[in-house]
């Protein structure tokens, strides 16, 4: 393998690549290595075929490919197999894949009788297709990490949601202040862990509600709360947000029984699917959602159009965004991709990287708007 870096973005990755590339040459530009982006070309045949062609060559380079979720979902999952052999048979060194956010990762037990373990499927497949190393972030479980018999990277935003939630919200209040009027709180029982992560980078104290989901959409009733809440402002932090369904219940459940002044939401992935950024614009009690780049999240003052369905029909709306705050990951990733190519600790990563508020904004000063 030679000393070549080639990050090449499929379809849903291009924003978060570019902005990884940005910050390599800004901050690592001293390094003897050459970071260099290169594209594919993905195209859909009539009968519905995708076809994927690397744009440069990655002859014994060490290859990032990097590839989200977003819908539709299927069809990036697919461009992503493909691409991985295409890498493979055009004899790349080395195929890391960069899965920002982990297709089908909800599907990671079995809960149910006669249903698919389909995050194990999706690991499989990768490692079938050709990776040889797989980073990603804020996995649904933990446990996902074990289906797979390569490496795995499993990198975390809670320090950096953190910082850019103190940075940008929480700046003006002392520390008593903070922990006078806010709490964290955990939606569910299942992500206390992370959350309890974020409260303390914070300096916060830790709520928990415990719910009972009554089927397999997003209806869910509260049950109770662990925590003192009571007159205080909230911040609720989970790994993602698709509808924004069971938010903003859990919201209007805790403002009516507990009295909660306002709430922001904190979450890595903004998946916003459906009617989702429609239920978040119109929550009278949610004054922000903070979410990472690891998908493309639409921009504040972006009118984006949404199609859901309202009874038996399709609903096409354009609605304003002006809730959604973008919190980027793109530097966490660039150090991660150093130091795999480089041979370095993924724990002096953690370690050596500073989370500080300049870091956030340095894309505008690369033309990419962060």
């Amino acid at each position: 393998m030679n000393g070549d870096v080639r990050i090449i973005p499929g379809t849903a990755g291009r924003r978060l690549a570019q902005r990884i590339v940005a910050y390599l040459n800004q901050w690592h530009s001293d390094d003897e290595v050459e970071y260099v982006q290169s594209d594919l070309d993905v195209q859909k045949f009539s009968n519905d075929n995708t076809f994927v062609r690397l744009m440069g060559s990655v002859r014994e380079a060490d290859v990032f490919l990097i590839q989200s979720s977003g819908f539709p979902v299927n069809d990036r999952l697919m461009e992503l197999l493909i691409g991985i052999d295409a890498c493979r048979r055009s004899s790349a060194g080395r195929i890391n894949v960069v899965l920002p956010h982990f297709p089908y990762a909800r599907s990671d037990k079995i809960d149910q009788p006669r249903i698919a373990l389909t995050a194990r499927l999706v690991a499989d497949l990768l490692v079938a297709a050709g990776a040889h190393r797989v980073i990603t972030m804020d996995l649904h479980a933990d446990q996902i990490q074990g289906f797979f018999d390569i490496a795995v990277d499993h990198l975390k935003a809670t320090n950096l949601l953190a910082a850019y939630v103190k940075e940008f919200f929480l700046q003006e209040l002392t520390d008593k202040e903070m922990r006078d009027q806010w709490t964290v709180i955990s939606p569910d029982a299942g992500a206390a862990k992370r959350a309890q992560a974020f409260a303390n980078s914070l300096g916060l104290d830790l709520a928990v509600v415990l719910k009972q989901r009554r089927s397999n959409d997003d209806s869910s009733e509260i049950m109770h709360v662990i925590g003192t809440v009571e007159n205080k402002n909230c911040i609720i932090f989970d790994d993602e947000i698709d509808t924004g369904g069971t938010l903003v219940n859990t919201i209007n459940a805790l403002r009516q029984n507990y009295n909660i002044r306002e709430a922001i939401a904190v979450v890595t992935h903004g998946v916003f699917s459906g009617r989702g950024l429609k239920t978040l614009e119109e929550a009278p009690h949610l004054k922000a959602v903070i979410a990472t780049d690891t998908l493309d999240i639409p921009q504040r003052g972006e009118t984006r159009r949404i199609r859901y369905r309202q009874g038996e029909e399709f609903v096409e709306e354009d609605i304003l965004i002006t809730k959604i705050h973008e919190c980027t990951v793109a530097g966490l990733f660039a150090e991660m991709i150093r130091a795999v190519h480089l041979g370095r600790s993924v724990a002096e990563v953690y370690a050596n990287w500073q989370i500080e508020p300049k870091r956030f904004n340095i894309f505008e000063d690369a033309g990419i708007i962060s």
